[in-house]
C-alpha cells in the first residue's frame, strides 16, 4: 500500500480497530460486572430486606460487648457492596444461618479493609517499590430487631504474599480477608 509523507496507512487503521475492540471488550466486561453486582444486591434484598442491609451503614464499636446468643440464625453481608459474602455464608454450619428473613436474628456486617504490611523498595535510588497490602474484616454482629451492635473487631487476614526479589516496576501484593475457620469462632464464639 502507498504512504503518505511516511505514514503506513494500513498500519494506522489496525491499530485504531485494535484499540476500539479492546476498549469493546474492557467496556463489556465493566458492564457485566455491575450487572452480576446488581442481580446480587437484589437478591440480597429479597432474602433478608432493605431494612436489615441497611443496619451495615454507619456502624460503630458497641460500648460493651456481648456474645451472640445460642441458637441465633445470621447473614454474613458485605456493608460495602451490600450483598451476601458467600465465603463465610456458605462455611457456617446451616443451623446457624438464616435463609431469609423470616429466621434471621442477626446480620455479620462485614467491611473490608487493607492495610499497609510492608514495603519493598529495589534499586539504588529507590525507583521501584512493592508494597503488601493485609486484609482484615472489619466486623459487626447486629441485632435485627433492635439494631444494637453485640460486638466489634477488626479480624485480620493471612500474611500478604511475598514480594519478589527483584523487579523492574512498581508492585502491589494482596493478602485475602481472613479464613472462614478464624472467622466463624469469633462470631459464633468458639
Amino acid at each position: 500500500m502507498r504512504t503518505q509523507r511516511g505514514f503506513n496507512l494500513r498500519g494506522c487503521g489496525c491499530s485504531i480497530i485494535i484499540l476500539a475492540i479492546i476498549g469493546v471488550i474492557v467496556a463489556g466486561v465493566l458492564i457485566v460486572a455491575a450487572i452480576n453486582l446488581k442481580q446480587a444486591q437484589d437478591a440480597t434484598v429479597k432474602a433478608y430486606g432493605q431494612p436489615v442491609i441497611d443496619l451495615c451503614s454507619n456502624l460503630s464499636a458497641p460500648t460493651v460487648s456481648s456474645e451472640l446468643p445460642a441458637g441465633s440464625k445470621v447473614a454474613f453481608l458485605n456493608a460495602d457492596d451490600k450483598i451476601v459474602l458467600d465465603q463465610y455464608q456458605k462455611a457456617a454450619a446451616a443451623d446457624k444461618v438464616a435463609a431469609d428473613k423470616s429466621t434471621l436474628t442477626h446480620v455479620v456486617c462485614i467491611k473490608k479493609t487493607q492495610d499497609v504490611f510492608h514495603t519493598d523498595v529495589y534499586g539504588s535510588s529507590s525507583k521501584y517499590s512493592c508494597v503488601q497490602y493485609q486484609v482484615s474484616a472489619d466486623a459487626y454482629v447486629v441485632d435485627v430487631k433492635t439494631g444494637t451492635v453485640l460486638k466489634s473487631s477488626k479480624i485480620k487476614g493471612p500474611t500478604p504474599p511475598d514480594c519478589p526479589d527483584k523487579t523492574d516496576k512498581n508492585l502491589t501484593e494482596t493478602g485475602d480477608l481472613p479464613d472462614s475457620t478464624t472467622f466463624l469462632a469469633w462470631v459464633f464464639n468458639q
